[in-house]
């Protein structure tokens, strides 16, 4: 796999930075050491994946889904 860095954002989570990238948490806490899942904000943090990291829908992207949704019941 390639090896990757992130910076961890605010509500950032370490089950949920790996699912991002398709790893465990386990093996991100291997990658760098960590002992704890407690991650602080600015924190890079190694990742060795072979996939990119899936992304996130913006806020504005689901409610503009959501109001399509709710046009097309009407």
């Amino acid at each position: 796999g390639r090896t990757l860095y992130y910076t961890v954002r605010r509500g950032d989570t370490l089950p949920v930075i790996a699912a991002r990238y398709g790893v465990s948490a386990q093996d991100v806490r291997h990658w760098n050491n960590l002992m704890h899942s407690k991650l602080d904000i600015g924190q890079r943090i190694k990742i060795v994946s072979d996939a990119g990291p899936v992304q996130k829908r913006s806020a504005k992207a689901r409610r503009q889904g959501s109001a399509k949704a709710v046009s097309a019941k009407r």
